[in-house]
């Protein structure tokens, strides 16, 4: 059973990354992707948005805000990255 539906690419995703390695000091060999999610769950937030951060020789980082990815501020990636909303 499938309970997340991945939607069409977002026009803010490119922002969103970009705001990511700032925030995290990446260099060019790190990938960054951004995802968002539509979850089908009881109690599940209706939207979100997952950031993954891939780094040779580390383990994957992820961080989720509870907003669609066309929503997100760089305030809203930098507080994500900030707090650890990682998961």
């Amino acid at each position: 059973m499938n309970l997340f539906t991945q939607k069409q690419k977002s026009s803010n995703s490119s922002n969103v990354k970009d705001w990511t390695r700032e925030a995290l000091g990446l260099d060019d060999d790190a990938i960054v992707m951004v995802s968002e999610l539509q979850c089908h769950e009881e109690g599940c937030p209706p939207i979100e948005t997952v950031i993954a951060v891939m780094r040779t020789g580390e383990e994957k980082q992820m961080f989720k805000v509870h907003k669609a990815t066309d929503e997100l501020t760089k305030d809203d990636v930098e507080q994500a990255t900030r707090n650890g909303h990682q998961h």
